[in-house]
């Protein structure tokens, strides 16, 4: 079952599974993807530098959420800010 909610044209999705409740948040991390093109980094070297787990890794790719602590390995490993890594849409 998919319940939407619509609020200044921004829809969180909730999808019920028979164990658990999971959360799609409205963020992006088109910042992270254009920040790795104009440093010529590959996903797998992010992967291998910052300690993310594959599927990790295919949840951003998704658009799914992280825990802040990969947030905060990834800005770390690429000198970076936050709003360069994800944002709120």
């Amino acid at each position: 079952m998919i319940l939407h909610y619509k609020s200044i044209d921004i829809y969180i999705l909730l999808y019920y599974n028979l164990k658990k409740v999971v959360t799609v948040m409205a963020f992006s991390y088109k910042p992270l993807w254009k920040l790795l093109i104009d440093r010529e980094w590959t996903k797998k070297q992010l992967m291998m530098t910052a300690g993310i787990s594959k599927s990790t890794m295919d949840k951003m790719s998704r658009g799914e959420t992280v825990s802040m602590d990969i947030i905060d390995r990834i800005c770390t490993c690429l000198e970076c800010n936050v709003e360069n890594v994800m944002e709120h849409i």
